[in-house]
């Protein structure tokens, strides 16, 4: 997971969703000093998870931040599309995701699990 904002903050939400125990990194931009979209975030997780970008898959409902941060690393990006709260016109290529996805059962077919 990576994500902005304050280290707490982010880590109580992360526990509360019950979703600690299925992330094998959590990268949060307090804890380091570097938000989304700039790419040295996205290496951070990399990093962390011995991973190549062109073996990762960046999930994430914000086209400025996500979208865009995994693409300038060459992750394969993944717009959640889950409401209407952000951005939803996407400009040029580096705001392309690879895939659009409405909820988190269609993410199964896009890693070949369905």
């Amino acid at each position: 997971m990576i994500a902005n904002g304050d280290s707490i903050g982010a880590r109580n939400i992360i526990a509360s969703c019950g979703l600690k125990d299925y992330l094998d990194a959590t990268i949060i931009s307090q804890e380091i000093g570097i938000e989304k979209p700039a790419k040295e975030i996205f290496e951070a997780a990399l990093e962390k998870l011995n991973s190549k970008a062109e073996n990762a898959i960046m999930v994430g409902n914000r086209i400025d931040a996500d979208v865009v941060g995994a693409n300038k690393v060459g992750m394969k990006s993944v717009w959640f599309k889950w409401n209407d709260r952000y951005q939803e016109t996407i400009n040029d290529g580096k705001e392309r995701p690879n895939f659009v996805i409405k909820s988190f059962p269609e993410l199964l077919g896009i890693l070949g699990l369905s």
